[in-house]
């Protein structure tokens, strides 16, 4: 069985969820830790059960409760239910929304590791090796903005001064 990747997020406390029994609160666990990549859930209620190390009547009971509808879900979704029964098993009604939630440290790193592979050209990287020759040849590298306007400016001086002399 493929698994996949379950954030946890603190404001599961804050949820709902939270105010459900030990019972439904370890099944809704053992099946966010048991999930695949895209929120489906494999098993049967007796599986369920012995995975969550809950008996087959309290296994039934908490299924059923996340199945439910929940009037107090922060979440409109399938009317605030947690789980939609499906082929094979249960989709966790939430699991893309709550998947793609970063938060700021994702953000940021996200972001250095962006800039580090997307870094302008005139940026400066070690010589590379000609592979057709075995050495070493220094990369080129295109001016900056502020190099190219002061040898434009250089150049127009240069011009300037000529016209002037001549």
């Amino acid at each position: 069985m493929t698994k996949g990747y379950t954030k946890l997020f603190a404001d599961l406390i804050t949820s709902s969820i939270w105010s459900e029994d030990n019972i439904t609160r370890i099944m809704w666990i053992t099946m966010l830790a048991s999930s695949d990549a895209s929120g489906h859930v494999s098993g049967t209620i007796p599986g369920m059960a012995a995975m969550s190390r809950l008996s087959l009547e309290d296994a039934e009971k908490a299924i059923k409760i996340l199945c439910d509808p929940d009037p107090y879900s922060r979440t409109l979704d399938s009317e605030g239910r947690r789980l939609v029964p499906c082929d094979g098993g249960w989709t966790i009604v939430t699991y893309a929304k709550h998947r793609e939630r970063r938060d700021v440290s994702e953000r940021q790193e996200y972001q250095r590791q962006w800039d580090r592979e997307n870094r302008p050209s005139g940026h400066q990287r070690q010589p590379q090796s000609d592979k057709k020759s075995d050495t070493v040849r220094p990369i080129r590298h295109s001016p900056t903005k502020a190099e190219a306007e002061a040898e434009a400016e250089k150049r127009k001086n240069v011009t300037v001064h000529s016209i002037h002399a001549g």
